[in-house]
């Protein structure tokens, strides 16, 4: 029988396929049973702490191999990989820029690409790490990512994108809807601080998740 599973804060696609000891996230995602978790949610990689997710039964699978000799089964894992776009204050990509990015106390030297990108390889149960450039020490919440039409989604969002200079372990009104509104006026949207469709389709946009 299929199991219920309710995502809890920290959680991703990734990790929950992990616990469940399932290959490919996909096999649980795409599966029927949470088509209308998956029409709600668009993408796999941005889930809200309550959201129900169904864990589908494993099916067996059945190999011809010849007798008398050793055969070698290979399980390919589907790895979980984290992506970062270095800009500047105006909105340039930061390009061969050296960083390192710690995850689950593993630490990897990089260099951002010619579009300011940093691309690295997780272990996919990864819930909490840094990203050190210059002097700056920044922590990463691995899964920690709301939906955009949330506050807390609204909030990381634009503190990813320099915006919101609170704290994250509350919504602090005040800076939100400050943030809320330089957001909207650099993008040329009506200034009102209230993140509403246009305004989440656009930090979506610009974010790029």
């Amino acid at each position: 029988m299929p199991t219920k599973y309710t995502v809890k804060p920290g959680d991703h696609i990734s990790s929950i396929a992990e616990e469940f000891k399932f290959r490919d996230f996909k096999t649980i995602w795409e599966d029927g049973l949470n088509a209308g978790l998956k029409a709600l949610r668009k993408s796999a990689h941005v889930l809200n702490p309550g959201d129900e997710i169904q864990i589908p039964d494993k099916q067996k699978r059945e190999e011809n191999a010849a007798t008398a000799k050793y055969h070698v089964f290979e399980a390919k894992l589907q790895p979980l990989n984290i992506r970062i776009r270095l800009q500047d204050e105006q909105g340039e990509p930061r390009k061969e820029k050296d960083c390192e990015i710690e995850a689950e106390n593993e630490a990897q030297r990089l260099k951002s690409d010619g579009e300011g990108k940093v691309f690295r390889k997780l272990k996919r149960n990864a819930k909490k790490g840094r990203m050190r450039l210059d002097t700056l020490d920044i922590p990463l919440r691995i899964g920690g990512l709301d939906t955009e039409d949330t506050k807390t989604g609204q909030q990381a969002r634009l503190m990813n994108l320099g915006y919101y200079r609170g704290t994250m372990d509350a919504v602090d009104e005040k800076e939100l809807k400050s943030a809320i509104e330089e957001f909207q006026c650099d993008n040329k949207l009506t200034v009102d601080g209230i993140c509403g469709p246009m305004t989440q389709a656009k930090l979506k946009e610009i974010h790029g998740s």
